[in-house]
């Protein structure tokens, strides 16, 4: 039998500037072609993002297959599939892309320990990134929690480099193996709503939103357009990128005419950083005081925040368009994460955890990064006393109600008066400032 390399697949589920796969087939060796989906207890991966993963691999499992490859996909602990792959096909060495989750990054490590006692030698390649987290320091050699100098010191190493064609030929390839990708049971028990209508996952799909974005002159319209929600004003490349189904690469210079936007992809890049250096964020504040904050724990408030039952339009029509298309505007994402934290007064994570279930985009450093900046608890964060008031939100990015009449049909009552529940959020942190200046911190 001749010797083998594996490529392992993870959240970079395309064949077009796929570094680890390119340098694989550069070896000459027969290739395995392996995804793993390993249950992690933390985070586990939402309904959302569950039918976006299966769609995904099964229009990936289709593109190997036209190249004359094979796909194997397993459920189960990534070490025990390693261990018996390399055994039974005498393989020599691994190639994968990192990722930068916590619980991810442990698996790779198992991976690379498994690895060295087998004598398999490994090759990690950070493509996922324009830039590697490990490199992207202060002068200081610390990470940055504050995004303008992170994007200032990314703009001191070389330009990303041109996207790679995606191979020719797959035919050097482990032809069988692997189970039905029904094993992964992503499918679940609940009403998609309009999300397969909405969406198409895969590559072909990612291509297809991207070139429509720069094709029909979005991308140079898009720092004024991306503010208002009834504009079809974002690339909505986030599901896309969160699984690799692009490179950033891609994005990056296909939508060269806009700065702002690739501003947005290094925004991006910076959510990953934060989260490779400061994992614990996934569940904690990055600034400690706030783990006194008096959160309330107010269940039919919950309810209606996530129903869309607020009596707020604004607030309720993001969230009906989250619960029926999987996906919500990121200025609305801002309104309705502030009015859950600043109005109800409920932890941050509680929406957090609604978002990563509802969202086909769901990533969790974007996520993170995300509350806590609406929060006002994170790094380069909002400070909390930025209340979004959302009336007057509503009157200056959907001034014609065009984006509220599409998702809001009856008139509500309003939960909780606005200025009164701004006063009490705003008490609270001036009560955690002052505790935390008495301590001298």
């Amino acid at each position: 039998m001749s010797m083998s390399a594996i490529v392992w697949f993870r959240q970079d589920l395309r064949l077009e500037d796929h570094y680890p796969l390119l340098m694989a087939l550069a070896t000459k060796r027969k290739l395995i072609l392996v995804y793993v989906l390993e249950e992690t207890k933390h985070w586990a991966i939402g309904r959302a993002a569950s039918w976006w993963l299966e769609e995904s691999l099964k229009a990936f499992q289709q593109s190997i297959k036209d190249k004359g490859g094979h796909l194997m996909i397993f459920h189960g602990d990534t070490e025990d599939v390693f261990k018996k792959l390399i055994k039974q096909h005498e393989v020599e060495e691994l190639f994968y892309g990192a990722n930068y989750e916590p619980e991810e990054r442990k698996i790779e490590k198992r991976i690379e320990s498994l690895c060295k006692s087998l004598g398999v030698a490994v090759h990690q390649f950070h493509h996922n990134l324009l830039y590697n987290p490990e490199t992207v320091l202060t002068k200081e050699g610390r990470p940055f929690q504050v995004y303008t100098p992170f994007w200032n010191r990314t703009q001191l190493f070389q330009p990303p480099e041109e996207p790679l064609p995606a191979p020719h030929s797959l035919e050097n390839c482990v032809k069988s193996g692997g189970e039905p990708i029904s094993k992964l049971q992503l499918k679940q028990k609940w009403d998609l709503h309009q999300i397969p209508l909405v969406w198409e996952p895969g590559e072909q799909g990612a291509k297809k939103r991207l070139k429509t974005f720069v094709s029909k002159g979005r991308v140079h319209d898009y720092a004024h357009d991306r503010d208002f929600p009834a504009l079809e004003g974002t690339s909505k490349l986030s599901p896309h990128l969160h699984l690799g189904e692009i490179s950033p690469r891609a994005a990056w210079h296909a939508c060269h005419s806009s700065l702002i936007y690739r501003k947005e992809l290094v925004w991006r890049e910076f959510a990953k950083h934060l989260l490779y250096h400061f994992p614990h964020t996934t569940d904690k504040p990055l600034k400690p005081e706030f783990e006194a904050f008096p959160w309330k724990k107010n269940q039919k408030h919950l309810k209606a925040w996530q129903k869309g039952e607020t009596g707020y339009p604004i607030v309720d029509a993001g969230m009906r368009e989250l619960w029926h298309t999987g996906w919500m505007h990121n200025r609305v994402r801002m309104i309705v994460g502030s009015f859950l934290i600043k109005d109800l007064h409920i932890h941050w994570l509680e929406g957090a955890r609604w978002f990563w279930d509802c969202l086909v985009d769901a990533d969790l450093a974007s996520n993170t990064l995300g509350w806590q900046w609406v929060g006002g608890c994170g790094a380069d964060a909002a400070p909390f006393f930025r209340v979004f008031h959302p009336t007057l939100q509503e009157a200056k990015f959907d001034p014609t109600h065009a984006y509220i009449k599409k998702w809001i049909n009856e008139p509500l009552p309003p939960i909780v008066d606005h200025d009164e529940a701004r006063k009490e959020a705003l008490d609270a942190y001036h009560s955690i400032v002052a505790h935390r200046k008495k301590k001298g911190d």
